[in-house]
């Protein structure tokens, strides 16, 4: 008789309605596991606990998103997904959804000149605010230049909300608020964040001062 009955709705249902997964006894010996629950409570269960815990389910997710082999499984993916034209097809596909993010990245542009960027770049060392990885290795992997980094993700567009950042900082950054994203990362750096914060409240005008004066 391969029916159990669950231990939430107290229905009588076929093994296949319930999770499974392979265990093993003291002795070695491996047996399936059957959860007491049916499929259907624990999606209601799962659904509820993320509802009433979402800053605990994100954090979760995104300590689950941060594990090694899961970004190098992603990134072989990608690489696929690429290579057999899976982006070209989803760019024939979601033109409008293109458009509309187009004009959200026109709208998030630095209006900052080359001599300031110049001066921001050389304030962090030539290298990103937030993981140090210098322009040169940056140019070596990425094949790119720094990115002008939104500290604040709907802050200004000037020199007073901008840093240099590698593309996998800015790409994990995002909307994220400076503090709770940084302060997570391995290569967190509480000096590193001190200088970032002195550049935003204070240095960069010193520079906008000496610019003016035609220094």
């Amino acid at each position: 008789m391969n029916k159990k009955t669950c231990s939430v709705c107290l229905t009588e249902k076929d093994f296949e309605h319930f999770y499974k997964q392979v265990k093993r006894k003291k002795n070695g010996e491996s047996y399936v596991y059957l959860r007491p629950d049916c499929k259907t409570c624990c999606k209601q269960k799962s659904t509820t606990w993320i509802k009433n815990n979402k800053v605990q389910f994100k954090k979760n997710l995104k300590r689950y998103k941060d594990k090694p082999e899961l970004k190098e499984m992603q990134r072989k993916y990608n690489e696929k997904w690429r290579g057999s034209g899976g982006l070209r097809k989803w760019h024939i596909n979601n033109k409008e959804r293109l458009k509309i993010y187009s004009l959200k990245r026109n709208n998030k542009n630095h209006e900052i000149t080359v001599d300031e960027w110049i001066a921001c770049k050389n304030y962090f060392n030539y290298s990103c605010a937030y993981c140090g990885l210098s322009e040169k290795e940056h140019r070596i992997k990425f094949r790119q230049d720094l990115h002008k980094e939104h500290v604040k993700h709907n802050g200004a567009n000037n020199l007073s909300n901008c840093v240099p950042a590698c593309k996998t900082c800015n790409s994990s950054k995002q909307n994220s608020s400076l503090l709770r994203w940084y302060i997570e990362k391995e290569f967190f750096n509480f000096e590193s964040l001190k200088k970032i914060n002195q550049w935003l409240l204070h240095d960069y005008k010193q520079f906008i001062r000496n610019k003016n004066k035609g220094i």
